[in-house]
């Protein structure tokens, strides 16, 4: 991080927020839910480094006051809530289906949601404190060996594997823990204790009921469905017996991956690259360091005396030094860095410097330091069989990139002239892959092929998609095979199951009304002498005492406050369904708990929670309907298969 995990890049208070999130909101039908709220402003710091270590795409699919939000975020997050939705379902869910969770909706709301709390965080001057964002980077598992140290080498290779610089990712972190910042405004005080006394004391009680359980058993043998009665059930329920909408799809992939395998680079085009370019291919002098962290001048000038050699070094470190990434023993050392991995005032001593010699104390925005040099590799020319390689596939990157250039276009000509791309792939030497009968949730094809292949018309081509290696990818609806309702010969078996099952619920129903009605009777005492004077058989009694709501049974628990204003004795206007079964329940007793004063904190800290997560809610919600959100809707229609309403209310 500038070279270390102590030297780490504080980001300029006008730098611009990264937008990324993992946590979307939606209240009401086009506002978030408090719940939801709750855990995108409670969880700053879980986002995890995912979004971080994300390559942009350069494009934009949106705007958020101004700033542009990169399509390869949306997509991401849309890929992992899809992914979330078909754990949730167990099976992928159809167009329609994520139509009607209005997912597109919700991820756009995540975005931007991010973005304006990054932008609000910035326009308020917070920035994050040096030790805060040393310790959170350090503790992100990814950059850890496997003594779970923080490594230097570990985060600098991750890092540039993926084209970022360290300065970009610190920047980006410190933005998520200025977000943080902008919670502490919205921060709410713990109730008082009386007050929460008070809560707990109207809350503490102890609830008896007598429960009354009608299940298909109890119906005994029902009749068998006559042929008419099938048919009636099967044509007033014709949507559960339909064949979806399938299409047969053409994809032709403009993989850059794959034409890079075509492309051989003759020998002499190397070396002429390295000849041409060869003072790029210096490398600067390296120092590998260590160092003392010291958060006054005079702390560091007490060291001295007690360092002579690198193993009196790496003891004072091990127990002096203040850096947070100076875990057990690791003796203060930095790895080896460049002169521009740190900042001026330490690079100007740690460059200077001789070999095992202690500097004398030197200050830094980060405190004072005292510094070792290990080891000096001075600048040098990177020989050629060393480079080759990947000077090799640099050129065949560029000349990869070059015929993407050239086929798209090729690509997009034929399409405005009306060619499939079956035809086009053959002109160009790509086969095209036809899919046939494709399903909304067919796993066979790519998500964004898929979702884009179920937004389009008979006959229509997409624009070119992004791939991940940074190719294109086409989509073209050949024909569209329309939902239709299967025959009844075909169905029967499963119409007649269905019905059974629902006579058998329309029964229990019945039973239950009658049951329900004589305990709500003047006079009515017991449930099972309700059940006695209605003539209803099998009816199972059972007892049971609740005094925390949250250990009642689920059936139970989502009706427990409909009791609490309810006299003893009375029977809860409905039944309550569990699966195929109603319960049917009478409150028997109520009593008032002791007060236990020992809970009382605890409780104080759940009610201050609930609190919190209202005025955070309100928050977010005002800063995002505030916000100017403007819509590239082509862009938006490739990555969800439809255009993307913007829904928060002004």
């Amino acid at each position: 991080m500038r070279g270390t995990h102590v030297l780490i890049y504080r980001p300029e208070r006008n730098e611009s927020p990264v937008p990324m999130m993992q946590a979307f909101r939606k209240f009401g039908a086009s506002k978030y839910s408090k719940g939801m709220l709750l855990l995108l402003v409670a969880c700053f710091g879980a986002w995890g480094i995912g979004d971080y270590l994300m390559p942009s795409l350069g494009a934009q699919a949106a705007k958020v006051n101004g700033h542009d939000i990169s399509p390869r975020l949306l997509e991401q997050t849309y890929n992992q809530r899809l992914q979330n939705v078909t754990q949730m379902m167990g099976t992928r869910p159809t167009q329609e289906q994520l139509d009607q969770m209005q997912i597109a909706e919700q991820v756009l709301a995540e975005v931007v949601a991010r973005t304006v709390l990054q932008q609000s965080a910035a326009k308020l001057g917070f920035q994050p404190a040096t030790k805060q964002l040393q310790a959170e980077i350090t503790k992100i598992g990814a950059f850890k060996n496997e003594k779970g140290q923080f490594d230097v080498a570990r985060y600098r290779q991750l890092l540039a594997q993926i084209g970022r610089t360290p300065q970009q990712f610190e920047a980006d972190m410190g933005q998520d823990l200025t977000v943080r910042s902008l919670a502490q405004l919205s921060r709410v005080e713990t109730p008082s204790p009386s007050l929460v006394a008070g809560i707990v004391a109207a809350e503490n009680l102890k609830l008896g009921f007598e429960v009354a359980t009608l299940t298909p058993a109890s119906l005994g043998t029902l009749p068998e469905p006559k042929e008419d009665e099938l048919k009636t059930f099967y044509q007033q329920n014709e949507q559960f017996y339909s064949k979806p909408e399938t299409r047969n799809l053409t994809v032709l992939r403009l993989s850059r991956d794959e034409l890079v395998k075509t492309i051989n680079v003759p020998e002499e085009d190397v070396k002429k690259a390295y000849e041409e370019n060869k003072e790029h291919y210096k490398l600067p002098e390296t120092r590998t360091v260590r160092h003392i962290l010291f958060e006054t001048k005079e702390a560091a000038e007490q060291a001295v005396p007690t360092i002579k050699t690198k193993d009196d070094f790496i003891a004072a470190a091990n127990k002096l030094s203040q850096d947070p990434g100076n875990e057990g023993t690791k003796g203060g050392t930095l790895g080896t860095i460049k002169a521009d991995d740190v900042v001026p005032a330490f690079r100007k001593v740690a460059f200077s410097v001789a070999a095992n010699t202690l500097s004398a104390p030197v200050q830094s925005p980060f405190g004072w330091h005292l510094i070792w040099v290990d080891e000096i590799k001075p600048a040098h020319d990177v020989p050629y069989e060393e480079i080759r390689a990947a000077i090799a596939k640099d050129l065949q990157t560029e000349q990869a990139d070059e015929a993407l250039v050239r086929l798209g276009g090729v690509v997009d000509e034929k399409i405005a002239a009306g060619q499939p791309l079956t035809e086009i792939g053959k002109a160009i030497g790509i086969k095209a892959l036809t899919f046939s009968t494709v399903r909304a949730n067919d796993e066979a094809i790519e998500p964004q092929e898929l979702s884009t292949g179920f937004g389009l018309t008979q006959n229509e081509t997409s624009q070119p998609l992004q791939m991940a290696d940074g190719g294109a990818a086409y989509v073209q609806v050949t024909k569209i095979n329309p939902a239709s309702v299967k025959p009844f010969a075909e169905v029967k078996a499963d119409v007649a199951t269905q019905l059974r099952a629902a006579q058998t619920q329309q029964a229990l129903r019945r039973a239950a009304d009658k049951l329900l009605s004589e305990a709500r009777a003047p006079g009515a005492t017991t449930l099972q002498a309700a059940a006695q004077k209605a003539g209803i058989q099998g009816v199972s009694i059972s007892s049971l005492s609740v005094s925390n709501p949250t250990e009642a049974p689920q059936w139970l628990q989502q009706n427990m406050l409909e009791f609490y204003p309810l006299a003893t004795g009375t029977t809860l206007a409905g039944a309550l369904p569990e699966g195929q079964n109603l319960h049917l329940v009478r409150l028997t007793s109520r009593e008032t708990l002791p007060l236990d004063e020992t809970k009382l904190p605890e409780q104080a800290k759940v009610y201050q929670q609930r609190l919190q997560g209202d005025v955070e809610a309100l928050m977010l919600a005002y800063l995002t309907q505030k916000a100017k959100v403007e819509l590239n809707q082509p862009m938006l229609k490739q990555i969800f298969g439809r255009e993307v309403q913007w829904t928060i209310a002004q």
